[in-house]
């Protein structure tokens, strides 16, 4: 008997054909559990489905994100998704209200998540999500655009600084909140003639951002291969400023300062370049 997430209601499982005979027999062999009056689950049932069925309703938003597969932020609440009007148990939960719809358990659709991220976090959180959701799902930013069409203004706004060419939440976030300083940072630029990977973010003609997570950038043979990597930049005239995930999520405004202050010290452009030279 195969549950969707693992999870169903007792008229879900009518529906789909199964007798209540056999669901009775299922549960008294172990093999389905009852979670709450009308609904059971399986032993593919994740605890955050379980917790967010206890309350009601189904995983969703950046939770739900991160189930799916998607880059999600490191989080002490499970973001649930209840019907509006619902009483609720305590919880730490956070919680998203929701139309009562048929599936009320489980976990939210990808494009659910879209307005869900939009409306309940903040702005380089949210575009990180959905970044990860267009590099690795078939949605297209008009398929963004559609899923988001309810919101209000101001938070659909944050639509167009979603960008398929990310390849990592910090870069994400840090692009953001540049773009939120009005300075511009392009990501994932080649660097021509060489053998290097993309650079993360590129700012001006020469200031390269790398955004370093913990789980890529921490054992001794990575760190060997980034400061290679800085030094060759260097060489090629790139100044290079590598930041931590850590610093990128607990003190963000000092990141955007030491990129203000070599912007407004023109550090980001190439002065030699043939655009740049003084003509006179």
């Amino acid at each position: 008997m195969h549950l969707v997430d693992g999870i169903a209601t007792i008229r879900e499982l009518r529906e789909a054909g199964i007798r209540d005979a056999a669901i009775r027999t299922e549960i008294r062999r172990g093999r389905l559990r009852r979670v709450r009056p009308g609904v059971v689950a399986d032993a593919t049932c994740t605890d955050e489905i379980l917790e967010a069925a206890r309350l009601g309703g189904r995983v969703a938003g950046a939770s739900a994100a991160r189930h799916h597969g998607f880059w999600s932020p490191p989080m002490r609440r499970l973001r649930v998704e209840v019907p509006r009007g619902s009483h609720l148990p305590q919880t730490d939960s956070r919680i998203i209200r929701g139309p009562a719809g048929r599936h009320r358990f489980g976990v939210c659709t990808v494009e659910e998540i879209v307005p869900q991220v939009l409306h309940t976090e903040r702005p380089e959180i949210a575009v990180a999500i959905l970044d990860s959701i267009l590099r690795r799902s078939s949605l297209t930013q008009v398929d963004l655009e559609f899923a988001a069409a309810a919101l209000p203004r101001r938070l659909r706004r944050v639509l167009a600084l979603v960008d398929r060419r990310a390849e990592s939440g910090s870069e994400s976030i840090v692009r953001v909140l540049l773009a939120e300083a009005g300075i511009l940072a392009v990501p994932q630029v080649p660097v021509p003639f060489t053998d290097l990977d993309r650079l993360d973010l590129v700012v001006g003609d020469r200031l390269v951002l790398e955004c370093d997570s913990r789980a890529h950038h921490y054992t001794p043979a990575e760190l060997d291969h980034d400061n290679a990597r800085d030094l060759l930049l260097t060489a090629l005239g790139f100044v290079v400023l590598r930041v931590r995930y850590r610093a990128i999520t607990r003190d963000p405004q000092t990141v955007v300062l030491a990129v203000q202050r070599l912007v407004d010290a023109g550090i980001h452009l190439d002065r030699t370049a043939p655009s740049r030279r003084d003509t006179r």
